[in-house]
């Protein structure tokens, strides 16, 4: 199973998840799509709050194929990836792998499992509703527990506009 996160604080921020769901349905086989969330930026104040939700599901591509796809709907939306400052910048859209089923890689391109993902609540939180017993390859712990010792701050609130 692989487990995507989308986010988007920029624009019609619905209609940007929902484009970049159908567009990732193109090459990636959603079997299970997590609410929709609402969550305090992390790292910047001034940025309007995020819509976060993680799907999981399959896909023939490898997890390098997979991100040059996303990387190509994250920029069709306008995200500016290689503008100066990109990660604190709001975002249109935001996809990121989460997990790639048991897959541990580390590149300088690509880092899988997702390096931060046990420390944010905006992803564990819609990824425990869906597979709270998936375990994390490398930390051996599942998603509820992973939520449950994290020590983000940040509010997430489920999303009730849906």
């Amino acid at each position: 199973m692989i487990a995507l996160g989308l986010g988007s604080n920029s624009g019609d921020r619905e209609a940007q998840l929902t484009d970049g769901r159908r567009q990732i349905s193109e090459f990636f086989k959603i079997e299970v799509a997590s609410g929709v969330y609402v969550s305090e930026p992390v790292g910047v104040t001034a940025h309007p709050w995020y819509l976060n939700q993680v799907i999981t599901g399959t896909s023939k591509l490898s997890a390098q194929a997979l991100l040059s796809k996303i990387k190509e709907i994250e920029a069709a939306a306008g995200r500016l990836i290689d503008a100066p400052n990109s990660s604190f910048q709001p975002r249109p859209l935001d996809i990121d792998i989460l997990l790639f089923g048991d897959e541990i890689i580390d590149s300088p391109d690509i880092q899988i499992p997702h390096p931060r993902l046990h420390l944010r609540r905006f992803v564990l939180r819609p990824l425990a509703e869906i597979a709270p017993r998936l375990l994390h390859p490398v930390l051996k712990k599942t998603i509820l527990d992973l939520l449950a010792e994290c020590t983000d701050i940040h509010e997430v609130l489920a999303y009730m506009d849906q």
